[in-house]
């Protein structure tokens, strides 16, 4: 699965995620903040499967931690938009996963170029 599918596919797995649920009045009260963790974690990892990760790596723990983030700080941002059927919304995840592959590029382009430097003995 290429990174723009991969991407696409996150996006459309939380935007459906989003608009089922609603916005996060229940689950911000003290008491559920457990549940509402264990939730996320279980919810995070079952949208990477859905979009086709299979990653067992360090990789595994970077990547439902960003979506973890992703998610929340889109739930977040729902509770004040007041614009036309959450479009806002929509362009504020649109956003902020293609700023999470933009920096996953940005990393692995940085690591190829310093393992380049170290093979050639330039460190």
């Amino acid at each position: 699965m290429d990174e723009s599918s991969n991407s696409q596919g996150i996006e459309d797995i939380l935007n459906t995620r989003t608009t089922n649920v609603g916005p996060p009045e229940q689950k911000a009260q003290p008491v559920n903040v457990p549940t509402s963790f264990k939730q996320r974690a279980m919810l995070v990892d079952e949208i990477w499967h859905a979009a086709g990760d299979n990653a067992s790596d360090f990789d595994w723990y970077a990547k439902r931690t960003v979506l973890a983030g992703i998610y929340l700080t889109t739930k977040i941002y729902m509770l004040t938009d007041t614009s036309p059927d959450f479009h806002d919304t929509w362009a504020f995840l649109d956003a902020r996963v293609k700023d999470a592959f933009d920096l996953k590029k940005t990393i692995q382009e940085l690591h190829q170029t310093l393992l380049g430097i170290i093979l050639r003995g330039g460190y």
